[in-house]
């Protein structure tokens, strides 16, 4: 092996490395920060459907997927999807969502109305000609109330080096992005909001420890430590736009508004031996704002009865004493009673402790740490 071989670089893209990897160090530094922003705003959960416009070469696709979304990857350049198409296989196991690549255009998306929880889009919206067919589009396919993020370079994109050369260099048919035409657009069709996110990349915002009285005063003499430089920042190098459509997403456990409930328990005991089951009866009042949704998903979002072990001064010993399913779909002011089974540790110590009865919505939270009541009995283990 040649020493020109042996530390040549692969081929980022057929390797399923963009642009995470050494040769694009910089920019996927970059690139993880902008997405973890989308990501923050896009406020959608594992299994909904996200539309990842301008996918490429399926770096935020296969995030989008490792996080437990069914993705569709959108773009017009095949070889790129092809790579896309490809990058989820090399390693499955960390593949909770689904993807599948589309190749079309912005302006003319080929989706049912109402299709998408979300649509996220990294550096695509300054390579579209007509953005005005682009907003009815991403309005007609977002379900109500739902978003559509972007993170775009601003109206000094065409003047910067990097993208004269990948004009000159690979045809780019890039263009000078106006953010806030494009959210005043969204406002005029179909958006019931439109918005900016203050955030600019960690190095403009550097703040020294003496200098905190002068960032407070507003006077700071550096422009992007005072509001007039970051609104200059986000609208002519740096943006993150966040649109949402008109309409109200339903509240349900998956996606939750107000978890609340009134919880009562009958004939459960004060005294058991280790490795024994019993069972008592639960009766729950759904008193929030959201459905409780009862289909189990190995990704959460649905809510079961939950039951945990703590020592009499109130530390957690085992929060995995048994899960009871709903029997069907709990909606507001409904209640319901069923039965449920604990399995008690045999290898615990006999002793006395707080048995605790909550209920659960799956990977999202308990319900009493939200601040509700839960219900405490004593428990002797014999």
């Amino acid at each position: 092996m040649t020493f020109e071989k042996e530390f040549e670089a692969p081929d980022v893209y057929a390797a399923g490395l963009f642009p995470i990897c050494p040769a694009t160090h910089d920019l996927g530094i970059g690139r993880l920060f902008d997405l973890a922003t989308l990501l923050l705003i896009l406020d959608c959960k594992p299994r909904d459907a996200v539309l990842d416009l301008g996918a490429g070469s399926g770096f935020s696709t296969e995030m989008l997927a490792r996080l437990g979304y069914d993705v569709v990857a959108l773009d017009p350049d095949f070889s790129a999807l092809r790579h896309n198409r490809r990058r989820p296989t090399w390693d499955r196991s960390r593949i909770e969502g689904t993807t599948r690549v589309v190749q079309s255009v912005a302006e003319g998306l080929p989706f049912r109305s109402a299709t998408f929880d979300g649509v996220l889009g990294m550096n695509v919206l300054h390579h579209v000609p007509d953005l005005t067919a682009v907003v009815p589009e991403l309005a007609r396919v977002l379900k109500p109330g739902c978003r559509a993020v972007f993170v775009e370079p601003g109206l000094d994109h065409l003047t910067s080096r990097e993208t004269q050369k990948a004009i000159r260099e690979h045809g780019e048919d890039d263009r000078a992005f106006d953010v806030m035409g494009f959210l005043q657009e969204a406002r005029r069709r179909g958006f019931k909001n439109a918005m900016l996110t203050a955030t600019l990349s960690s190095e403009l915002r550097l703040l020294p420890v003496e200098e905190i009285e002068l960032y407070r005063s507003g006077e700071h003499p550096r422009l992007h430590l005072r509001p007039e430089g970051v609104l200059e920042e986000l609208e002519r190098r740096h943006a993150f736009a966040m649109i949402e459509r008109d309409g109200v997403r339903p509240k349900t456990s998956r996606h939750p508004g107000v978890l609340s409930c009134d919880l009562r328990a009958d004939n459960v005991p004060t005294h058991v031996a280790r490795g024994s089951r019993f069972q008592f009866m639960a009766h729950a009042a759904n008193t929030g704002d959201t459905i409780w949704e009862r289909t189990p998903s190995r990704l959460g979002g649905f809510v079961t009865v939950g039951c945990r072990l703590l020592s009499v001064e109130g530390r957690l010993l085992n929060d995995r004493l048994g899960r009871t399913y709903l029997p069907r779909d709990i909606n507001p002011r409904e209640a319901v009673s069923l039965a449920v089974s604990v399995e008690v540790p045999a290898d615990i110590p006999s002793d006395e402790y707080r048995f605790q009865i909550d209920l659960v919505d799956e990977q999202i939270c308990w319900f009493g740490d939200l601040g509700g009541s839960v219900l405490v009995k004593p428990l002797h283990v014999i």
